[in-house]
């Protein structure tokens, strides 16, 4: 009986042991499927990663363009209306506290017979190196923007008439006394004439 006892103990453990080891087994295949499935995902997942600010990137890039004139780089017309639109309705909500506004209107003088006579690449030019003009002098806060062929307006935020009447001379007289240089090399001169009015109410 001892020995039939015993041999039983010994099965008994010879199969928790073979169980056992087939367990450890399983956990060291489960263990390796994990690690392939991790490595095949990791690259997968950067992959998307990517993908998805690459398209976050674009659709940046589509609304900015949406919003700037090709040519000057300045916000465009319909930006402009929206931008000043919501800016004075700030401003009269703001009752208690109202700042003022001010705005300026700049028209490139005889810019068509300018174009007749140096052409419209050249007039291209001169419309770039304009907008560098206003980029420089204009806050971030301000709302500047090319509003048709050769004009351009800005929307000045805490200024008065004033102070638009005086950025207007200085954006009028830093035109005048740059020298731009043509398509061809040519040195080209342009003027601007500027109107301001307070846009309070």
């Amino acid at each position: 009986r001892e020995t039939t006892s015993k041999n039983t103990s010994q099965d008994w453990l010879k199969t928790n042991l073979a169980k056992c080891a087939r367990m450890l087994q399983g956990q060291r295949e489960l263990e390796t499927v994990s690690q392939q499935i991790l490595s095949e995902m990791v690259p997968l997942v950067a992959a998307q990663s990517i993908l998805a600010l690459e398209n976050a990137r674009l659709l940046e890039e589509v609304s900015e363009l949406a919003i700037r004139d090709p040519l000057t780089g300045l916000y465009n017309r319909r930006h402009f209306d929206a931008a000043t639109d919501h800016m004075l309705v700030r401003r009269r909500r703001d009752r208690e506290n109202p700042w003022p506004v001010a705005g300026i209107l700049f028209d490139l003088d005889h810019f068509g017979l300018f174009n007749k006579k140096y052409g419209h690449e050249a007039g291209d030019v001169v419309l770039r190196a304009f907008a560098g003009i206003l980029l420089t002098r204009f806050r971030a806060s301000d709302v500047v923007a090319r509003y048709g062929g050769e004009e351009f307006v800005a929307v000045l935020e805490g200024s008065t008439l004033a102070d638009a009447a005086q950025i207007a001379e200085e954006v009028r007289q830093s035109l005048e006394q740059r020298a731009i240089v043509g398509p061809a090399g040519e040195e080209l001169h342009a003027t601007v004439s500027a109107g301001c009015a307070a846009l309070d109410d």
